[in-house]
């Protein structure tokens, strides 16, 4: 069976991986594949792409490299807030200005997967899932207190979930799509490319 591999820096994604039981090699990809992505209009459309750049840059990277077949598995996550994308922060600046669009709406997060085979030229697949949140409206003292946190370094829409700060709650979807991976989605995309199997003591 072809080993799986984990196209992405993030460790929250590493986490929801690891706590599913599921084995794997870990293997980010370049900055580029994402930095030089069109930015298209339409926030599933984008997700998608980018999910599929980078495990587009692994798979090439591999295959060069001469390694045995494996899957690929990577993922992007976004937050949209009235056909606004907002994606992770790049500064204090913007994680405030991300927030304040945020503060107080309804929003959509948003996150787009890509599995393929290194020996395939197309991707097995890719597809989205998204969730509805809604976010309290935030006060100017409590705002510049988590700016100073930086809890909103690297976070898609400036926060994390799974941080359990309490100013946002899911009204719809997944608490793992929110944090980077919908793992219910993913497990079954697993079993039905990768031939994995859940073993009985995993939940």
């Amino acid at each position: 069976m072809k080993r799986l591999v984990l196209a992405s820096g993030s460790p929250r994604r590493r986490e929801l991986l690891a706590d599913a039981g599921i084995e794997f090699n870990l293997f980010p990809p370049c900055d580029s594949a994402e930095a030089d992505a069109p930015r298209l209009p339409d926030p599933t459309s984008l997700v998608c792409d980018l999910a599929r750049r980078k495990a587009e840059d692994v798979v090439r990277r591999i295959a060069d490299q001469g390694d045995p077949p494996a899957w690929v598995l990577a993922a992007d996550t976004i937050a949209e807030c009235n056909g606004q994308v907002l994606g992770k922060p790049a500064d204090r600046d913007d994680a405030r200005r991300i927030l304040l669009t945020l503060s107080g709406t309804e929003h959509r997060v948003l996150t787009g997967v890509c599995l393929w085979g290194t020996d395939a030229p197309e991707p097995a697949e890719c597809w989205h899932s998204e969730s509805v949140l809604m976010m309290d409206s935030l006060t100017d003292d409590w705002l510049e207190d988590y700016l100073d946190s930086d809890a909103w370094r690297g976070k898609a829409g400036a926060f994390g979930y799974q941080d359990g700060l309490g100013f946002v709650r899911i009204i719809a979807g997944s608490e793992s799509n929110v944090v980077g991976l919908p793992m219910d989605e993913v497990r079954e995309m697993l079993r039905r490319h990768a031939g994995w199997n859940e073993s009985p003591e995993q939940p």
